[in-house]
């Protein structure tokens, strides 16, 4: 392995480059033209090293692509996942979006999950270095995994679970952590709850009105009551409502995200939204539910266990970092794959932090030896 190892090093400052590049290529999830673009480097440059491209187009999201290698292979493959959006509005981070700093890169996208992009890229490089050619290998990317997929709609969540379908395993590239590795993902479902009231002069009439406002209120008090650490999750994030202060307010709206482990909570929640939202708390209120979007929980399976402990061995052997299990409270695309029955593991991309804000930051070193991981996984014993 040592001899794979230093096919990796060696082609280290080249996919530090490509993680750089891709960073400086802003592509929020509802910027379609800067998620292409970050498609259209991906492929020039896996058609430079001799991979296949296969790409599914939206118009409304950013097109998914699927990179691959050894499709001659009859064997059931293994895949790498990613997604080539961020939740960055173009701008912020300055000009250029990427900086260097004390051995970490500070910019969009670093670490959720341009990184795991260039990280999963880098390992097929080196395992077509090695002339690897027992099982099919793919990269499939997403234009919209962090709106859920929302802009694809279920093509796009389609296109995934047809690309890993009858596979081996699946390597989801998310943000890695210090010591950490993924093996379940709460699903996450958001809603719009609106809700219509009877508009009044406060100073004059204000015993006549009927306040959207104060009902809401009320409903996302009972709605948040029920949220339980480690188990479902109630959060109203946005409220918008009212006209002016001297009048009763007859409309509000409010963001509602629930976040759940399986099928069975998920439908405990549905009972307790439904409830809130048909009473009225307010005599003379009224309420509505609308679906936003929703994502699969990541269930836990025995596969993905075995999976870990193929990463486990691995670090331990070759001194890489020490692993344990972790179970997330956010979503991801793996969610898909699992729910096809492929044994996945997520959050083996570059070690990063900040995801989501401005602060977000990735640790260099990280990408080799993430790297180092994954292409000893694809050449273990696990996969003969």
């Amino acid at each position: 392995m040592n001899e794979v190892f230093e096919i990796v090093d060696r082609y280290f400052q080249e996919y530090k480059q490509v993680w750089i590049d891709l960073c400086n290529i802003e592509s929020k999830s509802s910027d379609k033209a800067g998620v292409d673009k970050v498609g259209r480097y991906i492929k020039k440059l896996s058609q430079a090293k001799g991979f296949g491209i296969q790409e599914k187009t939206f118009n409304k999201a950013g097109n998914y692509i699927a990179v691959t290698m050894n499709t001659e292979s009859s064997l059931p493959g293994i895949a790498f996942m990613a997604h080539m959006d961020t939740v960055h509005e173009s701008g912020k981070f300055g000009d250029p979006p990427v900086k260097e700093k004390n051995g970490r890169l500070y910019g969009p996208g670093v670490a959720d999950c341009k990184g795991g992009i260039a990280a999963a890229l880098l390992v097929m490089n080196v395992l077509q270095k090695t002339g690897y050619k027992k099982r099919p290998i793919k990269l499939v990317l997403s234009g919209d995994e962090e709106v859920s997929n929302s802009l694809s709609g279920q093509a796009g969540i389609n296109f995934i679970r047809n690309q890993v379908r009858g596979y081996a395993g699946v390597f989801n590239c998310e943000t890695g952590m210090p010591g950490k590795i993924t093996l379940g993902r709460k699903g996450i479902l958001r809603l719009e709850v609106e809700i219509k009231g009877k508009a009044a002069h406060s100073g004059v009439n204000y015993f006549r009105g009927v306040s959207a406002i104060k009902e809401a209120a009320h409903k996302i008090i009972e709605l948040e009551k029920k949220s339980q650490e480690n188990a479902t999750t109630y959060n109203c994030g946005i409220i918008n409502g009212g006209k002016a202060g001297n009048i009763v307010p007859d409309q509000c709206s409010f963001s509602l995200e629930i976040r759940y482990v399986n099928q069975e909570g998920l439908k405990t929640a549905e009972n307790h939204v439904n409830k809130v939202v048909n009473h009225s708390y307010i005599s003379g209120s009224c309420a509505s539910l609308n679906e936003v979007s929703s994502r699969l929980p990541m269930e836990k399976t025995e596969g993905n266990v075995e999976l870990f402990k193929v990463l486990e061995d691995i670090c331990c052997r070759y001194g890489l970092e020490e692993m344990s299990e972790y179970y997330s409270g956010g979503g991801s695309d793996a969610a898909y794959t699992v729910d096809e029955g492929v044994p996945t593991v997520c959050s083996v991309g570059p070690v990063g932090e900040g995801n989501h804000t401005l602060d977000e930051t990735a640790v260099i070193d990280s990408l080799a030896s993430r790297a180092k991981m994954l292409t000893a996984a694809v050449l273990s014993p696990y996969f003969e």
